[in-house]
């Protein structure tokens, strides 16, 4: 818990004085709605990580490297809220996936645990995959990975053919790692073979924080003027 206090610190280094501006050379946007949702993080991993090391001492599975994986994927959350860039955005859905997928096999002596990390690791790479793919056609026509020039680009038809082909891949990609429909077909196995601590965090923070990406990229595309 003090660690996660101490992330909260950090963050808020940054977010605290300036609200509703763009930094880091256009990558990062701070906001009120980003304050918000990395707020919603901070608490619920702050609660799993109290209620974790009873619950895995009584397993005898309590390791340092539980933790860490843990504040892995707090980080990689936090920069996603922020994110105001695709490249952004796939670095930190990949710094957070693969600290979960190291977290649904964390307890390595049971044979539904390694099932349910190696079915998460082999669905979540094909869901990279077809998030790379759609971040690809996006920069093939625009040439640039900024939101900005993306929302430029509807107003001509060509480049807005096969930039909407790119984004209903990230949607499928993004929906995929929700577990939406008819997405979910591995969120039974990865929720009952991880550990409760595990799943608790599973279906609360990235859920919270990928709706919100989905609910900012299509404002931002098709909604500009509301985003602001």
């Amino acid at each position: 818990f003090a660690q996660i206090l101490f992330l909260s610190l950090v963050l808020n280094f940054f977010t605290s004085n300036n609200v509703d501006h763009l930094s880091f050379n256009g990558l990062m946007f701070y906001g009120i709605h980003a304050n918000f949702f990395q707020l919603m993080i901070l608490i619920v991993s702050g609660f799993t990580l109290m209620i974790s090391k009873h619950y895995l001492s009584s397993f005898k599975v309590f390791q340092l490297e539980y933790n860490l994986l843990l504040l892995f994927s707090i980080i990689g959350l936090s920069v996603l809220c922020f994110s105001y860039d695709i490249l952004v955005i796939y670095l930190a859905l990949e710094l957070q996936s693969l600290a979960f997928y190291l977290l649904a096999t964390f307890q390595w002596n049971s044979d539904y645990s390694v099932e349910a990390g190696l079915k998460y690791f082999v669905l979540g790479s094909f869901s990279s995959c077809l998030l790379l793919f759609g971040f690809s056609l996006i920069y093939i026509v625009s040439g640039t990975t900024s939101f900005e020039t993306i929302q430029n680009l509807f107003e001509e038809p060509f480049c807005f053919n096969i930039v909407l082909l790119g984004i209903l891949f990230v949607l499928a990609a993004l929906l995929f790692k929700v577990g939406a429909s008819p997405f979910h077909m591995w969120l039974c196995d990865v929720y009952e073979g991880s550990l409760s601590s595990v799943t608790l965090f599973f279906a609360v923070v990235p859920k919270l924080i990928l709706f919100y990406l989905l609910l900012k990229l299509l404002l931002i595309i098709f909604l500009p003027q509301k985003f602001f």
